[in-house]
């Protein structure tokens, strides 16, 4: 979110309706991340492991089905970025693509 506001501060970009939206979605996939990562983690404990090792193993089996999830996304939202000037700050709100 921080990264966010910066890019939307440093490129000059007014903060809109399309933001807020791409914001709200923004929260909502990190939600969901952050409930599956901690699923898994509670998963290893269950199974009597130790935090440090919850923690190391929920990272490694989780790690890949959140970036895949993140880059789907980004990916899909550029065709959309460069096609529609008024979507740009729905796309732009998202902190992987606001990096340039």
């Amino acid at each position: 979110m921080i990264g966010t506001f910066t890019g939307f501060y440093l490129l000059g970009m007014p903060f809109s309706l399309t933001a807020m939206i791409g914001i709200v979605s923004l929260i909502g996939i990190v939600v969901k991340d952050a409930i599956v990562m901690v699923e898994t983690m509670n998963e290893h404990i269950r199974k009597g492991r130790t935090i440090k090792q919850t923690a190391a193993q929920g990272g490694v089996e989780r790690l890949r089905p959140i970036l895949s999830t993140s880059a789907t996304t980004i990916i899909g939202l550029i065709p959309l970025m460069l096609s529609d000037p008024m979507s740009e700050p729905l796309c732009l709100s998202f902190p992987h693509c606001s990096y340039y």
